[in-house]
């Protein structure tokens, strides 16, 4: 009867963490580690929570191949368990340290106990070692099964040692005031549970902990996206606020008169009413973007780069040579996300360079994607010793937040001294358009 309770728990569990696996796929999680290691974490126990399951009903001998597949459920069972507190391990990591560089020198040290773990569960049913299911397939614990139970409770403990002692990053682990009760709490559970699962074989216990656990960081995690969409919109309210009261200082009619008046004056001067014109234009469009929410056509945004190129061309003359090699033009862009990046390749790529050189803007189609290359082939920099305090880093890093938050657009640099940037921007076609 206690049995049946537990698979039962089990698989309402495992219903449980299917709603929640759905919740944490629907935000974008390519730039949030975080969210990626704990999307790991609920597959590991999903996974663990099957095994568990299925070893309860092929203890019965009509289950077909019931010894088979007794032995890949134990194998899968204990080599499963470790992976999920090495996961948690890992994501007290980053959340302690808070940075994935040093995490990825150290991880090749948090793995070694897991993977020989595994190779001990893997050759156990032929060592013994672990555990192993004789031929009326009833299961048997290992003398050394306590290796497993070592990583597990080595992983779990240091995982405290690091978000309790060690930890460098206490904003992430205290959003509030205290400390974050949910990290304390999640090893609980699975820890309190599997120990009486220990010295209570035939009881299906740790699963269960494990689905509150996961339960826990899942609230954790909401709680904090709530505050973090609330903090956005205040952001946000304040900047449009902010907008309003530069556009109202700003009077953009007063200006395209003027500029129209500066126009006439120049009559016989066609350069000069040419470049009015196109000052006029990209104007317009920098003025206008204050009050743009939504992306706009690329052929838009490729208009504006024309008439700030165009302008350039009067300063650089035969120094600035361009090339559009435009294949695609159907797909949006936020206002201003293509443009700053032309200004850096033509102001700190070729203004420096004696000669000049050449900006090319390139634009393709994929079967799930939009590829706008723009390239240049000035002085190049030193992508790691580049300040982000740096005028022309802050303007591509506002384009690439955007990119990201209304196309679900990536932005990536390539740069080498002497040679050249080359800055690609992929946009998924099902956010594009």
């Amino acid at each position: 009867m206690t049995t049946a309770l537990c698979v039962g728990a089990n698989i309402m569990g495992f219903i449980i963490l299917c709603f929640m696996y759905y919740n944490t796929r629907r935000h974008s999680i390519k730039q949030h580690t975080d969210l990626k290691l704990f999307k790991y974490m609920q597959i590991s126990v999903l996974l663990f929570l099957l095994f568990d399951t299925v070893s309860y009903f092929v203890m019965s001998p009509d289950f077909p191949y019931n010894r088979e597949v007794n032995i890949i459920v134990c194998t899968g069972y204990f080599v499963l368990l470790p992976a999920t507190t090495f996961l948690w391990l890992l994501y007290c990591d980053y959340k302690a340290y808070g940075d994935t560089g040093d995490l990825k020198k150290r991880l090749w040290i948090y793995g070694i106990p897991l993977v020989l773990n595994a190779l001990l569960v893997i050759t156990s049913q032929l060592t013994g070692l672990i555990f192993y299911i004789d031929t009326h397939n009833i299961y048997h614990r290992g003398d050394y099964m306590w290796l497993s139970w070592l990583v597990i409770y080595g992983y779990s403990i240091y995982s405290y040692i690091l978000i309790g002692i060690t930890t460098k990053n206490k904003s992430a682990l205290r959003p509030v005031k205290g400390i974050n009760i949910y990290f304390y709490l999640f090893q609980l559970p699975p820890v309190i549970l599997g120990t009486i699962q220990i010295l209570i074989p035939g009881t299906f216990l740790i699963g269960i902990g494990m689905v509150i656990s996961i339960f826990l960081i899942f609230i954790n995690i909401h709680n904090k996206r709530l505050a973090d969409i609330a903090i956005e919109q205040l952001e946000q309210e304040l900047t449009q606020s902010r907008i309003t009261t530069i556009l109202s200082q700003i009077q953009p009619h007063f200006i395209y008169n003027s500029l129209t008046a500066i126009s006439d004056l120049c009559e016989g001067n066609p350069e000069a009413q040419k470049a009015l014109v196109a000052f006029s234009d990209y104007l317009r469009v920098n003025i206008g973007s204050l009050k743009q929410k939504t992306p706009v056509p690329f052929e838009t945004e490729l208009k504006h780069i024309k008439h700030y190129l165009s302008l350039e061309k009067l300063r650089f003359e035969e120094k600035l040579q361009t090339v559009y090699d435009i294949n695609a033009v159907n797909f949006k862009v936020p206002i201003l996300s293509i443009q700053p990046i032309v200004e850096s390749a033509v102001s700190n790529g070729l203004f420096n360079k004696p000669g000049g050189g050449t900006v090319r803007i390139r634009t393709i189609e994929t079967e799930t994607e939009h590829i706008i290359t723009v390239i240049d082939d000035g002085i190049g920099y030193d992508t790691n010793a580049l300040k982000s305090t740096d005028k022309s880093q802050i303007g591509i890093e506002n384009a690439k937040n955007r990119l990201a938050s209304m196309c679900g657009g990536t932005l990536t640099t390539y740069s080498r001294p002497g040679i050249g940037t080359r800055v690609n921007i992929k946009i998924p076609k099902g956010d594009a358009l």
